[in-house]
């Protein structure tokens, strides 16, 4: 079936550069000859950010309604975020973009065309073609992942307890970026309440963290210090300068120089990073006004886009997306109207990484500082967010609802 040609908006995904543009133009398009199409192969927005807070929240029992009240800490439906009035939503999966006939294939078998584009698809996990690691790892890209992690920590204690062994765990998280220090540092703390739980000695449950480049959190050398350093009070054993070179059922071959070593592992973690959706095939460069090079009337935004500046291209961060997407929305409007578009001029947000039990380390330009207040702010963060997506009462409500399960660590 194909639908007939319309003025459609298209906006592929609803992350969180995908929502701003779809709630930002619901907001202002008032020529009803324009439809606004949003498409995403979930029924849930999320919040990627906490999905490390996900996957290592403690559960006192492992029931259906703790996982469904976890997941909601970070998932909104979509519908609920949306002027449905105003905006189409389609659950489906994206097979196809046809930019020369401005066409989006559909899963299902539906074709829609587009007017104007919007890009918004996200990433996917990078295995980097390192042999056995997909079929081994567990992955922490989406709630699903998180869920997966947070229900195999618990079961692996669990059935540990049950046939009374009490040998070592060893739990590996491949990848010391910020996911990989935050679900580190936050298992840590979580995996005390578990060894209680199941009345296993702690002691003999052992967290290391495996990464290629020399320092942590992905910025520089004095910031990384002070992350190894948390991160060793807490009893995690950090190893840099060390790819994964490949894995087993049991073990990592790590490699660092020519130096191969074997590494016993219960469970590992892949937070080593993230490439582009298969759907688009390659990065999309665009131009100050956040257009691809090769339409002005597809737009891209996130993990979808090459953003450059003086200082290279823009990292690709949540705080970076948000803004995009609402720049996206103003220059289609623009564009809709005939008015002179507007350059994105993006502000480069401060790094906040939390490292367990209420404590975090911000670092903006030179600027670096450590503690709870840090954490607070961090915290602060999520009810922004949560504020400009939902209406404030339901917003309050989810900020308050996932900071009690996650300071359940604590």
């Amino acid at each position: 079936m194909v639908r007939k040609k319309q003025h459609n908006i298209v906006i592929l995904g609803a992350g969180v550069a995908g929502m701003q543009v779809a709630q930002t133009l619901s907001k202002k398009i008032k020529d009803d000859k324009y439809k606004i199409i949003l498409i995403d192969k979930s029924l849930f927005h999320i919040f990627q950010s906490d999905l490390y807070e996900v996957a290592t929240a403690y559960k006192k029992t492992m029931t259906r309604e703790c996982l469904v009240a976890l997941r909601e800490t970070v998932a909104s439906p979509i519908n609920k975020m949306i002027d449905t009035n105003k905006i189409s939503f389609i659950r489906d999966q994206i097979t196809n973009i046809d930019y020369s006939n401005k066409e989006i294939a559909l899963k299902k078998g539906e074709k829609i065309k587009y007017e104007f584009l919007a890009i918004t698809l996200g990433a996917v996990t990078n295995y980097y073609g390192i042999n056995g690691i997909e079929k081994h790892s567990m992955p922490l890209k989406t709630v699903d992942d998180a869920i997966a992690i947070n229900c195999r920590l618990d079961q692996h204690l669990y059935d540990l307890n049950k046939n009374k062994q009490n040998k070592i765990v060893n739990i590996v998280i491949g990848g010391g970026g910020p996911t990989g220090v935050e679900t580190a540092a936050e298992l840590s703390r979580s995996l005390n309440k578990l060894a209680k739980k199941y009345k296993y000695n702690r002691k003999k449950i052992k967290v290391q963290i495996i990464n290629g480049s020399d320092k942590l959190g992905s910025i520089d050398k004095k910031v990384s210090d002070i992350i190894e350093k948390r991160l060793k009070k807490l009893g995690i054993n950090v190893t840099l300068n060390s790819f994964i070179n490949s894995v087993t059922r049991k073990e990592i071959i790590t490699k660092s120089g020519k130096t191969l070593r074997k590494v016993k592992y219960d469970i590992l973690i892949w937070t080593g990073g993230i490439k582009i959706n298969p759907i688009i095939k390659r990065t999309l460069k665009v131009n100050e006004y956040l257009q691809t090079t090769f339409d002005t009337k597809v737009f891209a935004a996130g993990d979808n886009a090459i953003v450059q500046t003086k200082n290279g291209n823009l990292p690709q961060v949540a705080y970076i997306a948000f803004n995009e997407g609402k720049a996206v929305a103003h220059n289609i409007i623009r564009s809709i109207n005939n008015e002179d578009l507007k350059k994105f001029k993006p502000i480069m947000p401060p790094t906040l990484i939390p490292l367990g039990g209420r404590i975090a380390i911000f670092h903006y330009k030179w600027l670096t500082f450590y503690g709870r207040w840090c954490w607070f702010a961090r915290n602060l963060i999520f009810l922004k967010y949560a504020l400009s997506i939902l209406p404030i009462h339901k917003a309050i409500k989810k900020w308050m609802k996932g900071t009690k399960i996650f300071i359940t660590n604590d």
